[in-house]
């Protein structure tokens, strides 16, 4: 999820809430091309955490729950 108004071009390009597998500085590593992360706390996206999985046997699905993680964001116009 993230806040604030983004254009579709933004939003196809993910952000670089990961780390590469190397210890390689350069994000010239991976396949797709990636935007840094926010430095505004108001473009910083909530982070979730897996908090349940189970299957469900009746739908023949995995079920998972994920819960937010509990940070003060400060209130954005």
């Amino acid at each position: 999820m993230v806040r604030g108004v983004m254009s579709p071009g933004e939003m196809e390009m993910p952000m670089r809430t990961f780390l590469n597998w190397y210890r390689r500085t350069d994000y010239t590593a991976y396949p797709f091309n990636t935007r840094p992360v926010a430095h505004s706390p108001y473009q910083r996206p909530f982070v979730y955490y897996l908090s349940s999985a189970r299957y469900d046997a009746t739908r023949r699905t995995t079920v998972t729950v994920y819960e937010r993680h509990r940070e003060v964001h400060p209130a954005c116009r």
